[in-house]
């Protein structure tokens, strides 16, 4: 299928697919089973399938949702985006206290991967049979390197956000 539940969940519910990962995961995940009408303990894998063919008045519940659960998180003051930084910062701290190599070399290894990956696919004749497998690749190549740059330069969340603050500021 190539798209993950939090993939699927934030094109439609960003509030719950933020959370799931998290702390708060188990809360959002019983929610979206229990609107979509599966056992609390659904796989991803069956939620992901009963969200791929959903149709829009689910869809429109699950947007009802996470508007509910925004609205939860503000009014017991749960701020889900400073959550995901502090996880990132301890990351970090945790880096540079215990002076880990790790972290450097795997991101060093994902960019190097990704470069030969994409140097491959430019040079190569790659056969019809293997489009789909080296398309594939290529998009968890991606999705690395934007996690990588993600930690080391910082997320653009806040970046998201003050593109909407000040479109909502020059549109009134």
């Amino acid at each position: 299928m190539g798209i993950n539940l939090k993939g699927i969940l934030g094109a439609v519910a960003p509030t719950l697919a933020s959370m799931l990962p998290g702390p708060l995961g188990n809360m959002a995940k019983e929610a979206v089973t229990s609107l979509l009408g599966l056992r609390p303990d659904a796989s991803e894998g069956e939620i992901e399938k009963t969200l791929a063919t959903a149709n829009p008045d689910i869809l429109l519940k699950l947007k009802e949702l996470d508007a509910e659960f925004q609205a939860k998180m503000k009014q017991l003051d749960i701020d889900l985006e400073k959550m995901s930084y502090e996880d990132t910062a301890n990351a970090r701290a945790r880096e540079i206290a215990t002076k880990d190599w790790t972290p450097k070399a795997l991101a060093g290894l994902v960019m190097g991967g990704y470069i030969a990956l994409a140097v491959f696919v430019l040079k190569a004749n790659v056969p019809p049979a293997n489009h789909d497998f080296v398309v594939g690749a290529m998009r968890i190549m991606e999705m690395s390197v934007v996690l990588v740059l993600g930690y080391y330069f910082g997320s653009s969340a806040g970046s998201a956000k003050k593109d909407d603050t000040i479109h909502k500021t020059f549109t009134k």
